[in-house]
């Protein structure tokens, strides 16, 4: 049984809570929308930065049955294009109840099933490919391989990795590989180079951020292109206010920093090996995203909204919306792209190019 040490599950474990059930009711109106109808207006981002606003929508009518999943307490995490999963409740005059909420058509439709481990347990999707699911709870890992319909406790074993191993991801102090259709857990050969990490799609290889030092030094990326049997470590352009790093190829890479008033994005065309600040945006309080797709798209989620950049993070532009706060992404194993938010009224976009995102219900 591997350290169930939980550091490193996500920043969306604290954005857990349980709303009342007036407020479910109340805002149980769900919209359409299309994050790819951007506005020609360009925001140039230098220096002291420069403050940018959203234009307007259109809503639709409220969702049937088939589309609701109550509020959503984690974020919406891709299996593939079709396979999507979110942890949620729904609350009446009788308390409050957990549910694993399953798409299986892109979002078009969810079906709420039990979640595995015992009541009350906090919960967190930690990983997705197709059906197969793990779950994480303080002391367990849970799996299916049939999309919620069944759960078990996983299957641990000590063995090298293959090319055939197709996901993985950072579990306390070390990195587990999920081998999907059969259950089973595996850890990398190599120990894992960094503290405190987590992991992030880097376009096909394994990646993490975490912290080279005890105490919180050294914040770096770490990259391994062999299936875990070694590492690469590089470092990010500093420790302090550190939001989030992404890349599409594993050679662009993407950080994110966030000052008292300004959000930073700096680049690095060398994998990660020196960095260069390319934008400031000033900020409100809240964390920000980052995603950079396979189309060469950089998109950027604040508390005040979403935007995007065709030119490698130099300048960015305005989707068409006014009332889309920050939203948090997430790719699939077939490299598709996901966008969700979390609570009482969850909102999920989904994109086969990483530059159209529709809504789901």
């Amino acid at each position: 049984m591997p350290d169930l040490d939980l550091v490193g599950l996500g920043e969306e474990t604290r954005q857990v809570f349980k709303p009342r059930f007036e407020e479910v009711l109340r805002r149980a109106r769900r919209r359409r929308r299309w994050l790819g109808a951007l506005t020609a207006t360009v925001v140039a981002l230098a220096g002291g930065g420069v403050a940018v606003g959203l234009a307007g929508g259109t809503a639709s009518p409220p969702p049937d049955r088939a589309s609701y999943r109550g509020t959503a307490t984690t974020l919406v995490v891709a299996g593939d294009i079709w396979h999507l999963y979110q942890l949620t409740e729904t609350c009446d005059t009788g308390g409050c109840r957990a549910h694993f909420a399953v798409s299986a058509d892109r979002g078009a439709s969810w079906s709420l099933v039990p979640p595995p481990g015992p009541d009350g347990a906090d919960r967190q999707v930690v990983s997705a490919a197709n059906t197969t699911v793990v779950v994480a709870t303080a002391t367990n890992r849970w799996m299916t391989v049939d999309a919620g319909r069944t759960w078990f406790e996983a299957t641990f074993e000590s063995r090298a990795t293959t090319q055939t191993d197709q996901l993985a991801y950072v579990d306390g102090s070390q990195v587990l590989v999920v081998r999907p259709g059969r259950g089973v857990l595996a850890p990398v050969a190599a120990a894992q180079p960094l503290k405190e990490a987590r992991s992030f799609d880097g376009g096909g290889a394994m990646w993490m951020v975490g912290f080279e030092e005890d105490g919180g030094r050294g914040l770096s990326t770490a990259v391994s292109g062999d299936f875990g049997r070694s590492w690469q470590v590089q470092r990010l352009p500093r420790d302090d206010g550190f939001l989030d790093v992404t890349s599409a190829n594993g050679v662009d890479l993407y950080a994110l920093y966030g000052g008292d008033d300004a959000f930073e994005v700096f680049s690095s065309r060398d994998g990660g090996a020196t960095w260069t600040r390319t934008a400031t945006v000033r900020r409100g309080p809240g964390d920000g995203r980052l995603l950079a797709t396979r189309s060469g798209i950089l998109w950027l989620s604040t508390p005040g909204g979403v935007f995007l950049s065709t030119d490698a993070g130099r300048t960015f532009s305005v989707p068409g919306f006014t009332d889309l706060g920050g939203v948090a992404f997430d790719t699939s194993i077939d490299g598709a792209y996901v966008a969700s938010t979390v609570g009482a009224d969850p909102r999920t976009w989904v994109s086969e190019d990483g530059y159209e995102f529709e809504e789901v219900p």
